[in-house]
């Protein structure tokens, strides 16, 4: 028995021709805002990263901001050096004074009259033989003295409080009792954005050396990293 095969219509082939490129064009679809989503993710996700490697790096900083300066020096641009903002177009800078990586230490025992004092200190590792001043937290004011060091003894030659002033003859125990903290001048961080489109950086370096050497903490940008700046 033969059997009859029949074909499709030129209109059932157009109606499903029609169909599967209605589908296509649907999955086409949701195939690029899937993307799309997936590329919002992924910046979000550098941007954590990023964050997150900014507040591991300046945290212990940001936490002695200040710490060996008089409350004066907040209003003369001197613990937050530059604050410069912007948009998401424009370049951003912010800078401030921190202590941190800097000498940290205490007084043991003085003895002498200002500016003539010897100071020793608790422990020798934490100073750096090649520095020239240090600030000194006294009973009453921030002092700035110029020093020469041995070992864990300080000697300075001159001393000026917060207002730049000479001081001398009073008793150096009088100045700075016992306990009171040594510290270093202080670094100036700089966290910095550099807006150049695909191009942008974000930077975190420190000076150095009276401010006149910078030492770059991190750089991100798209030569340097394998995550892109949003």
């Amino acid at each position: 028995m033969n059997k009859i095969f029949k074909a499709f219509t030129l209109i059932e082939l157009m109606i499903g021709l029609s169909l599967s490129i209605l589908a296509i064009g649907t999955f086409f679809k949701l195939y690029r805002h899937s993307v799309a989503i997936e590329h919002v993710s992924n910046l979000k996700g550098s941007a954590d990263i990023i964050g997150q490697n900014i507040i591991d790096k300046i945290s212990s900083a940001v936490r002695l901001t200040g710490f060996s300066s008089n409350y004066k020096d907040f209003s003369t641009n001197n613990i937050l050096t530059k604050t410069q903002g912007g948009k998401g177009t424009q370049s951003i800078n912010f800078e401030f004074m921190s202590n941190f990586g800097g000498p940290v230490t205490v007084i043991d025992s003085i003895s002498g009259n200002a500016p003539n004092c010897t100071i020793t200190v608790h422990g020798s590792s934490s100073l750096f033989s090649n520095i020239s001043k240090l600030k000194i937290l006294g009973s009453s004011d921030v002092y700035l003295a110029t020093v020469s060091l041995s070992n864990n003894i300080i000697t300075t030659t001159a001393i000026n409080n917060s207002s730049g002033t000479s001081v001398t003859g009073p008793t150096c125990v009088s100045l700075f009792p016992t306990g009171a903290v040594v510290t270093s001048e202080g670094y100036k961080y700089s966290l910095r954005y550099n807006y150049s489109g695909i191009n942008s950086t974000l930077s975190l370096s420190l000076s150095l050396n009276n401010l006149t050497t910078r030492e770059s903490l991190f750089q991100i940008s798209p030569t340097t990293s394998n995550y892109s700046i949003p």
